[in-house]
């Protein structure tokens, strides 16, 4: 009895150990990066990229002109979400390229969180070339979560969106290390009742 509550200590302390020090989910699991859905206004060749860890997402804004009309459009990145709780992510904003007339925003279920620059409503707006930030949001099962990147004039140059650490609600499925770690638990304790045994 007391090796069972040894080794179920040890199993609590492995599991808060990984935990605490996992990288952020990004774009794996459930929010896989292949799983999102991506769109532009007009159906241009907008694209967006991931890095090799699928932690930092890259949107770049449209920019399709003239075979769209010089128009506000945007670029968008969705995702149902796995169930309730808290969407968070820093994001980071560079208009080196288009210093006019774009943004970066964020919709749940189709209302706009405005993270910088113009979106439809407020086509013009500009907070600076470079900007970044940290957003949060509580969300629940089933929310259509969103990122967009905006364009009012369609042209000249795409500005360039990030999104890093990103979080969201999903199952927890233990992870394979932490799998690895509980399993040489179980099998040093078989090995200690065995030794144990023969004396």
């Amino acid at each position: 009895m007391r090796h069972m509550k040894i080794f179920a200590l040890l199993a609590v302390l492995v599991a808060f150990f990984s935990n605490a020090h996992a990288a952020p989910v990004g774009f794996n699991g459930f929010y896989d990066y292949s799983t999102w859905t991506s769109a532009e206004t007009y159906g241009g060749t907008t694209v967006s990229s991931v890095d090799g860890s699928q932690q930092t997402l890259t949107l770049m804004e449209p920019d399709s002109f003239p075979f769209t009309p010089w128009a506000p459009q945007e670029f968008t990145f969705s995702h149902v979400v796995s169930e309730a709780g808290t969407v968070s992510f820093d994001w980071a904003f560079n208009a080196e390229v288009d210093a006019c007339c774009s943004g970066l925003n964020f919709y749940v279920n189709g209302t706009l969180y405005t993270l910088t620059g113009g979106n439809f409503a407020d086509p013009y707006r500009w907070d600076g070339m470079f900007t970044s930030g940290t957003f949060s949001i509580g969300v629940n099962a089933g929310d259509t979560i969103k990122f967009a990147a905006f364009s009012a004039d369609s042209c000249c140059g795409a500005t360039t969106n990030t999104i890093s650490n990103f979080e969201a609600p999903a199952s927890n499925v233990p992870e394979p290390q932490t799998l690895a770690l509980l399993g040489m638990g179980a099998m040093g304790f078989v090995a200690s009742r065995r030794k144990k045994a023969k004396n």
